[in-house]
């Protein structure tokens, strides 16, 4: 590859925080809020014009395994935003057969269906409360500052420039653990050819919700879209695919596709919209820009593509178009840190606790397959639940740094829950307080003593089945 020498040059310095959050997506939005209402100055950087990630830019509509189908497993922050978000009427209160809905339940449905514009604005009024947090927006992450072994500060850019900011813990919430590249860290193996596929969220306006319920109502066969022996709740309307839709109708053979392809469709609490999330590409390098920019250019074509053959097939959607879509790619894989534990099924379907636990999780993993055409769905019986621990978030060999979010060390196929958005914002909220602690005690996240990192957790409100 032919290369060009970059002049050095002094950056400014623009400041000192306590804690720098690297990316304001959903772990990193609860991650700064978490810093700061602990008392840390704390500064977050985040490459898109608002925080909040998939739940805002990524206009992904669904909140996913804050219960265990009996009892609310995640809580603090995440169950403090779902709550607020019902409070304003952004989240649907019409169940998956479209009839109303009088009292708020989290205890019961995997899928919390909300309006990414109303989250949009309870993400600003929370950001807004905090007297300790600084918000940069529209700014990349260029590099790490490291001391030794230790991440010591970030360089950034922006419309100001380059810049440096020097913090005395560092969480790596950029989802593709940016920092950790920057700063050296191990990597699992990552096969492009093997990953989960990315998606670009769409919402579809101009639906007659009447004529569409009507229609499923009529075909609830073809409504099942989890396995039965797991079968956890959605709780709006969720479906997977239409294959059944399409038999017997004949399509161009450029759009033949579609009849076996991963196409999700759910409700909206907004009138007359309903959410598309179907494969945009399959086996993609979510950290090459160039495939990211072609994986975003063909996803709005697909869009369009399935709404055509949606007009088609399912009354409701005659007159359907696109609202929006998002403004980020959806990446459910790319890398993932060499931590000091890694998570697997096991410990899912073992329900593992952990003394380091951050967090308790619960929900069904999704597999998306790497052809993009399928999602092999699991789940652990009703009732059960494991942690994330703190040793799962700590790179090997570096100090002075916290991932948090989808870049944690987790094998293949627990990244199919561990990414959701419930999981993210309670490891966002774990990482934040860890790196609060250590501090406070002067020590590397790695050597906070357990009890301690409890009782830190359990004062802001977060939930540790191990100990409930």
């Amino acid at each position: 590859m032919e290369t060009y020498f970059e002049k050095a040059k002094e950056i400014p310095v623009r400041g000192h925080y306590d804690v720098i959050v690297a990316g304001g997506g959903t772990a990193g939005f609860a991650a700064a809020i978490a810093a700061a209402r602990r008392g840390s100055k704390t500064l977050v950087v985040e490459r898109m014009a608002c925080l909040g990630g998939q739940i805002t830019a990524g206009i992904m509509g669904i909140i996913c395994d804050i219960n265990d189908q009996e009892k609310i497993i995640i809580k603090g922050i995440p169950l403090e935003f779902v709550n607020d978000l019902w409070d304003r009427g952004g989240i649907n209160k019409r169940d998956k057969e479209n009839k109303p809905v009088n009292e708020r339940d989290f205890t019961k449905a995997e899928f919390i269906n909300y309006d990414p514009e109303i989250a949009k604005g309870l993400v600003n009024d929370y950001i807004l409360r905090e007297k300790n947090l600084t918000v940069l927006l529209e700014t990349w992450v260029a590099d790490a500052i490291m001391d030794g072994d230790k991440v010591v500060g970030i360089v950034v850019e922006n419309k100001s420039g380059r810049s440096a900011y020097y913090g005395k813990c560092i969480i790596d919430a950029t989802a593709d653990a940016d920092v950790c590249a920057f700063a050296g860290a191990e990597f699992m193996p990552f096969s492009p050819e093997e990953v989960h596929p990315v998606s670009l969220i769409a919402q579809i306006g101009g639906i007659d919700k009447e004529a569409f319920f009507d229609f499923y109502n009529e075909h609830p066969e073809w409504r099942d879209t989890f396995p039965t022996d797991t079968a956890w709740e959605p709780g709006v309307f969720h479906k997977l695919g239409i294959d059944n839709e399409v038999e017997g109708v004949e399509l161009p053979p450029e759009l033949e596709y579609l009849r076996h392809w991963c196409i999700i469709i759910h409700d909206s609490p907004v009138e007359n919209v309903m959410h598309l999330n179907m494969t945009g590409e399959a086996q993609v390098d979510g950290t090459n820009a160039e495939e990211i920019s072609k994986s975003i250019i063909t996803s709005r074509k697909r869009i369009s593509e399935c709404l055509e053959v949606m007009k088609k097939v399912v009354p409701g959607w005659e007159n359907g178009y696109v609202y929006a879509t998002a403004s980020m790619l959806g990446v459910r894989e790319s890398r993932q840190i060499v931590g000091e534990y890694t998570i697997t099924e096991d410990d899912i379907f073992g329900y593992h606790r952990f003394a380091d636990a951050l967090c308790s999780i619960s929900g069904g993993i999704g597999v998306h397959t790497s052809d993009g055409q399928w999602v092999d769905m699991s789940a652990p019986p009703s009732g059960t639940s494991y942690d994330i621990p703190l040793r799962s978030m700590l790179p090997v060999k570096i100090n002075g740094l916290i991932v948090a979010g989808r870049c944690l060390s987790a094998n293949h196929v627990a990244m199919g829950t561990v990414r959701t958005i419930g999981p993210c914002l309670a490891m966002g909220q774990g990482a934040a307080i860890a790196a609060s602690l250590a501090i406070e005690l002067g020590v590397e996240p790695r050597d906070i003593p357990s009890d301690k990192l409890q009782k830190a957790l359990i004062e802001q409100g977060v939930n540790l089945e191990g100990i409930n």
